[in-house]
């Protein structure tokens, strides 16, 4: 993917509609897990969507950007994707899911 300033991994087809920019794989057919689209912004920044064949939360969405942090040098990440938790006690939009 190279250097990017931001990511926004997750649920991102609706956000990147631009047809301007090509999705991006990095790999051949059916090796396929995510595609990305790089925006260049008018202050000269770099912005990724990020989007994966499979759905992606909790820990596994975390060790996926420390791997893009550590290999594409970005600064900021917005995480478009659910939260949810598995106990019955937490209620929903009161309790922040983590992934921890």
């Amino acid at each position: 993917m190279g250097a990017v300033d931001t990511v926004i991994p997750g649920y991102v087809d609706h956000l990147a509609t631009n047809e301007d920019y090509t999705w991006e794989t990095g790999t051949d057919i059916p090796n396929q897990l995510f595609a990305w689209k790089r925006f260049y912004l008018a202050d000269g920044s770099v912005v990724a969507c990020v989007g994966s064949m499979m759905s992606l939360w909790g820990g596994i969405i975390g060790n996926a950007v420390r791997t893009m942090r550590a290999q594409n040098n970005i600064s900021n990440v917005l995480y478009m994707g659910k939260a949810g938790s598995l106990r019955t006690q937490d209620v929903q939009n009161q309790v922040l899911v983590t992934g921890e």
